[in-house]
């Protein structure tokens, strides 16, 4: 079913223009961006990612307020295309954008679809199939659609310390306590050539933890005048034990989802204005952006999370991102709350060992659409 040219009305949301053009069944070989005057940064954007795909683009200058021109625009795209497949995407643009576009379509017979991102569903206005979403636009394409390029990503880590956060993942509800308390002790450790300035205290689950951890070789504990110190190999292991170690279990869950396309770990993306975001874990699953924020210590440091993924959401995911909170202390009722209102994913304490299940209710796996 593919087509020669698609007729795109270019999105403040890119979503909607790059999954058809993706789309296996839909692909053409060339691209037309019909561009109102706030929408050519966005159709630069589209012109730089589309290429990669070896595709052709062009873009026209059209008025958002005059339906009259635009659909002498169309109707010329048209005329300079007779005998190919043409196909025209609705989806974005103003009303009068559309309206005019798929009147010039409509006329010369030729097939006009939209993007329901609610079904996930493209479905063609008259004649045509209904076809399910594919799952195509990967985080850096994403990323990349809403102007972010990535600077950054946290490389693999040793398989030996995936197995060590998958134990202290799968044990929150029993180590809770003792996580929160070895994020502490180690604070500062910096300064103090990678060993802890103050004593452990051997509360419960506080024993078992620091066994699992020696086994794996990321700390050792040492007893000095009756009390036992932690110290550190290198700087690696001391970031892991200090919080990396949620990070890395997320990330392990994730890249084992099926469906789930580049989940990426501690990556740092710069803006066009040249802003910096960083996300602890982040990937794409049919076409929607996913952000996982990791917190390991104590809630109190990290009040007004809510507010900070909210933006980071707006101005990274765009319409169709999704955030979820993980923390290994509980969050107040108040920002929990919040949260909720705001359609975060907050997942708390105990809650953490049941994240594998968490993830798919979240993301939608077992959905209909194309994979």
């Amino acid at each position: 079913m593919g087509y020669d040219t698609h007729v795109c009305l270019v999105s403040a949301q890119p979503l909607p223009n790059l999954i058809p053009i993706l789309h296996r069944d839909l692909r053409p070989r060339r691209v037309v961006l019909l561009v109102s005057d706030d929408m050519q940064q966005r159709a630069r954007t589209l012109g730089e990612i589309l290429p990669q795909w070896g595709l052709a683009v062009e873009s026209r200058p059209v008025s958002h307020t005059d339906g009259d021109a635009v659909r002498k625009a169309v109707e010329a795209i048209l005329a300079e295309r007779k005998g190919e497949r043409v196909v025209l995407n609705v989806t974005g643009g103003t009303k009068i954008m559309a309206l005019a576009a798929y009147e010039a379509f409509r006329a010369a017979g030729q097939p006009v679809f939209y993007v329901d991102t609610d079904s996930d569903e493209i479905r063609f206005l008259w004649e045509g199939p209904v076809l399910p979403m594919a799952n195509v636009v990967d985080t850096t394409t994403y990323l990349r659609g809403y102007g972010y390029k990535i600077t950054e990503v946290r490389g693999s880590v040793p398989d030996a310390w995936t197995v060590a956060a998958r134990t202290m993942g799968a044990q929150v509800g029993r180590w809770r306590e003792a996580l929160l308390a070895l994020n502490a002790c180690c604070e500062g450790v910096a300064k103090h050539k990678l060993a802890t300035p103050r004593p452990v205290e051997y509360s419960a689950g506080m024993g078992e933890v620091l066994s699992l951890l020696e086994r794996h070789g990321l700390v050792r504990v040492e007893v000095a005048r009756g009390r036992r110190y932690l110290r550190f190999p290198g700087p690696e292991e001391l970031g892991f034990i200090r919080g990396g170690w949620l990070e890395v279990y997320v990330y392990d869950l994730v890249r084992r989802m099926e469906g789930a396309l580049e989940p990426l770990m501690g990556v740092k993306c710069l803006s066009a204005r040249g802003v910096t975001n960083e996300l602890d874990v982040v990937f794409t699953f049919r076409n929607r952006l996913f952000i996982v924020e990791c917190k390991s210590g104590k809630w109190k440091h990290n009040k007004g999370m809510p507010y900070k993924l909210d933006a980071v959401r707006e101005k990274v995911g765009g319409l169709f991102g999704r955030v979820m909170y993980v923390s290994v202390d509980r969050v107040s009722d108040l920002e929990y709350l919040r949260a909720q209102e705001w359609k975060m994913q907050v997942v708390q304490g105990e809650e953490i060992a049941a994240l594998p299940d968490i993830l798919q209710a979240w993301t939608g796996a077992g959905r209909r659409g194309e994979g």
